[in-house]
């Protein structure tokens, strides 16, 4: 019996633990360039303002949306004619769907809140759900170049 609650202490603390030590080991893999460039930006004490931080959000969010373009331009010419369609009907649906979320986020943010604030907040969702977008395309691309590869 003993040797059961010591094993389970120990993978409870396996559990707790586990993330924290991983993350402490891969976080700097997995700060992207563009949220670097966002975080340099954001400490310059000139931008410590609303307006300064809304500038360094808008330029994040044009580098992210520059990165949706060109992966999903490079996906394109990855995939066959079918999947070629379906990314197509996809984006388009996710234009959709990013339009109607900044008119929300807008209406939120900039219409039903006072305060400055809100417009960081509001500027940092779009930047976020660009980002998102962006990020998932390229999940796909190198999903194609690390597993496609292993088919041919």
């Amino acid at each position: 019996m003993r040797i059961i609650a010591v094993l389970f202490i120990n993978l409870c603390a396996l559990i707790v633990f586990a993330p924290a030590l991983y993350s402490q080991d891969t976080e700097i893999d997995l700060v992207h360039p563009i949220d670097l460039a966002l975080t340099d930006c954001l400490d310059i004490d000139s931008n410590q303002s609303t307006f300064g931080m809304m500038g360094c959000l808008q330029v994040a969010e044009e580098a992210w949306d520059y990165e949706l373009n060109a992966t999903y331009k490079e996906l394109m010419g990855s995939l066959d004619s079918a999947g070629q369609e379906s990314l197509r009907r996809a984006q388009r649906a996710w234009l959709a769907y990013r339009d109607a979320e900044f008119e929300l986020n807008g209406s939120v943010h900039y219409e039903n809140l006072d305060g400055t604030m809100y417009h960081i907040f509001a500027a940092n969702r779009e930047m976020e759900i660009v980002k998102q977008r962006a990020l998932e395309l390229r999940d796909y691309l190198d999903a194609l170049r690390d597993f496609g590869a292993e088919e041919e």
